[in-house]
């Protein structure tokens, strides 16, 4: 698309040369839910990237049981939004102490209904990898924080302890 540098591709982004950059990322559903969020005391944006990261911010934020916001669902399709319930399981799972299977969790999503939507946009849109990439939990070791700053949200990198 002409004034954008890149698709929602993970393949795309990974395999881009980044060092000393800036990248701005806007998802439909999930900016859309950040925004709306208006009531929240704190909010964290996350993804099976950065899952556990997510969990060890809220645990260690003291606030007690979060509200998980499922960007995905839509009323009148209830299979839609599998991948974000998937993910709000493993983040509580791990907020809460228990066992989590990262794998089971990745090959549930990338076998759910949103991922076959996607694949069936055919490789002239969607990269071959991009479901493989977007389905490894655990990436990355920080959660992102937003937070409402003269109108706009902004995200905060927080590292986080390791896990327990």
């Amino acid at each position: 698309m002409r004034g954008f540098d890149f698709a929602n591709s993970p393949a795309e982004v990974a395999a881009a040369d980044l060092r000393g950059r800036r990248l701005v990322l806007r998802t439909f559903a999930g900016t859309r839910g950040a925004v709306a969020a208006t009531s929240a005391t704190r909010l964290w944006c996350a993804g099976l990237a950065n899952a556990s990261a997510t969990a060890l911010a809220v645990q260690d934020s003291g606030l007690g049981t979060p509200s998980y916001v499922i960007t995905g669902q839509h009323p009148d399709d209830p299979e839609r939004g599998a991948d974000d319930r998937e993910t709000a399981a493993y983040i509580e799972a791990v907020r809460t102490g228990r066992p989590v299977d990262p794998d089971r969790t990745g090959h549930r999503i990338a076998h759910s209904t949103e991922a076959a939507r996607t694949r069936s946009l055919g490789i002239e849109h969607v990269h071959p990898r991009d479901i493989e990439l977007a389905t490894h939990a655990d990436v990355f070791d920080f959660a992102m924080e937003a937070h409402r700053t003269d109108g706009a949200l902004v995200l905060h990198r927080r590292p986080v302890r390791s896990r327990p």
